[in-house]
């Protein structure tokens, strides 16, 4: 049998996180931000283009209206072009400004600030304060 070798690092595609900011009157949800970028790639660069930078938005936070997305190295000026580029989301008047970008997530997360929405913390569960010896007790 043939065993697989991995697939060398140096053949990966680099990944590059922008750090952007979305001002408007009303919040958006991230779908809505997701669906302007994909309209603004799409009529700026076509299918082609926006299948080779890979973009993604990776963190979207409604309050501040913040987020990153990922997307290629190499096409990393054509997706802060499309970003800037919008103009309304849903008919709405709204335009980004990008921040800066990153090589990679927690880089980005420091430079500029951005901090992701805290996780609902999961509820602990209670020790059993009787020993067990009494517990037996009870079960029986």
């Amino acid at each position: 049998m043939i065993s697989l070798k991995p697939y060398p690092s140096a053949l990966k595609e680099k990944h590059r996180y922008i750090s952007f900011k979305a001002h408007a009157k009303m919040q958006f949800t991230e779908n809505q931000v997701k669906h302007s970028l994909n309209d603004s790639m799409y009529c700026l660069f076509g299918e082609t283009g926006m299948a080779l930078s890979d973009f993604k938005v990776v963190e979207y936070e409604p309050e501040t209206m913040s987020g990153i997305i990922r997307c290629t190295a190499e096409l990393l000026d054509y997706v802060i072009v499309a970003l800037t580029l919008i103009k309304d989301i849903q008919g709405k008047v709204a335009w980004f400004q990008t921040l800066g970008t990153s090589g990679t997530i927690k880089a980005c997360r420091e430079k500029y600030g951005y901090k992701p929405p805290k996780a609902q913390a999961k509820p602990r569960k209670e020790r059993l304060s009787l020993k067990p010896s009494e517990i037996m007790k009870y079960s029986k």
